[in-house]
Order: C-alpha cells, then structure tokens, then sequence
C-alpha cells in the first residue's frame, strides 16, 4: 500500500447560520498517477483555530470535479443527476472535536471509505444550527489515505 495525506487548507469564510449550507468550493482530495486507480480514506483530522468553532459537518466525496453555480453560503442544491454521483458520504458531529490549546481538534478514525477512481474531490456542507462567522483560512481538513488495491 502507498499511504499519504492530503491537507486541504484553503477556505473562504463567511458567515454560516443553516444547516445544508455550502462550506467550500469543491476540493481535490487525490489525484492518482501510474497503476493506482483505487483506495481507501483512512482518518480525517480538523483543526480550526478558534475552540469555540467546532462545525458538524458533511463531506461528500465524488469522483469528479462538481461544477455548479452555487457559492460559499449558498443552501446546497444539487439536483439528482448529480447528487447520484456522490461516491461516499462522512460526518462529522460537534461531538467529535477537542480543545486543544485555543484550536478545536476533530479526529475520525477507522474511516475506511473505500473509493474506485483516480481521482476524489470533496463539498463540505455545513450541518449546524449555530450561527457563526468563519475567517478566511481558518480551518484546516487532513485526510489520511491508502492507494491500491483495499480490502
């Protein structure tokens, strides 16, 4: 297996105060080069810098760049024939974090998301009821994946 990480650290901010609310620009997780074409998601670690800001949070992951005209704080509404292409889905609860100095620490461990593609990128869409104002780049998602053939 070829274990890596990826850290995806660039966020807009914004104010968010509903839930299925759009969080962020679609992402690429990975991009496999040579033989990989498959893996798995092993752990996803966020760290935001407030210990106050502990978003509950959906990623989900595609298979393919997902070109909408929705913005960041936009009410996520992907119509079916592109929600349908959706490969996984992760959450992550309020519960999940720690504070950990002045920063929130969220830690899933044992993802084991399996995905069959070369390449993955994720929208994360904000799930909370609290209203919050989120600065530019104040958040930071790692996630920690296997390349290969997964069982």
């Amino acid at each position: 297996m070829d274990i890596k990480e990826k850290s995806l650290s660039e966020w807009s901010g914004g104010r968010f105060n509903k839930p299925n609310t759009l969080f962020n620009s679609p992402l690429e997780v990975l991009s496999t080069s040579g033989n990989f074409k498959s893996g798995k998601l092993i752990d996803i670690t966020l760290i935001t810098s407030d210990f106050k800001f502990r978003p509950q949070i959906d990623l989900l992951f595609f298979s393919e760049k997902i070109d909408s005209n929705m913005k960041v704080g936009d009410n996520l509404n992907l119509p079916y024939d592109i929600l349908k292409r959706c490969t996984g889905k992760v959450t992550v609860l309020d519960s999940d974090y720690s504070t950990i100095g002045s920063c929130s620490v969220g830690n899933l461990f044992n993802v084991n998301m399996t995905f069959q593609y070369k390449e993955l990128y994720v929208i994360v869409v904000y799930q909370s009821l609290t209203d919050i104002e989120m600065p530019k780049n104040s958040m930071n998602i790692n996630i920690g994946y296997e390349l290969g053939v997964c069982a």
